[in-house]
């Protein structure tokens, strides 16, 4: 969060106090998995812009008692789970490749169209696409026929879609899988 511009961790790291206004969150779950006092840990499933380390001063506010986090570890976000990770130093090049996720599966929550090689050439230069019939959002994933992620594209002017997020050269520079 930024504060009068600035980061508003950083202001803190100065000693500076810092106001942040109280704003909704969501906390679909939290489980106390273990506790021996005065040490506890939480599992917590909570909506994005939730930040951990505030609930946890909040829960030791509500108590009547300060609160230290001393540890924290994201173990999922979006249909990304810790659980089915890989190490990256245990793998080679040719190892890695077929246990690699497609980028769109980071967009599913978007809706997606496929894009003739004509429009991906255009993408290059930003060059913006009708979409019809018009989708219901105002941004959308474009995938070539193989179904690789191709470009994030967001509603313009006029109805047309855009590249605001290409990745045309990376497909043409490193890899046809």
């Amino acid at each position: 969060l930024r504060v009068n511009g600035q980061r508003a961790y950083r202001i803190a790291r100065k000693g500076r106090d810092v106001a942040l206004q109280s704003r909704p969150i969501e906390i679909h779950r939290l489980e106390l998995t273990r506790f021996e006092y005065p040490d506890f840990e939480l599992d917590i499933e909570c909506g994005s812009g939730t930040y951990v380390r505030s609930l946890g001063r909040d829960l030791g506010r509500a108590v009547s008692s300060g609160a230290v986090m001393t540890g924290l570890q994201r173990t999922c976000i979006g249909p990304f789970d810790l659980s089915v990770a890989i190490d990256p130093l245990q793998e080679t090049r040719d190892s890695i490749c077929g246990k690699l996720i497609p980028a769109s599966a980071a967009l599913s929550h978007l809706e997606t169209i496929t894009v003739s090689d004509d429009q991906i050439a255009g993408f290059q230069n930003a060059v913006p696409i009708e979409i019809l019939p018009a989708p219901a959002s105002d941004e959308v994933a474009a995938v070539d026929e193989r179904g690789r992620l191709i470009a994030v594209l967001r509603k313009k002017p006029f109805g047309l879609f855009a590249p605001s997020i290409n990745f045309v050269h990376y497909w043409a520079a490193n890899c046809d899988h």
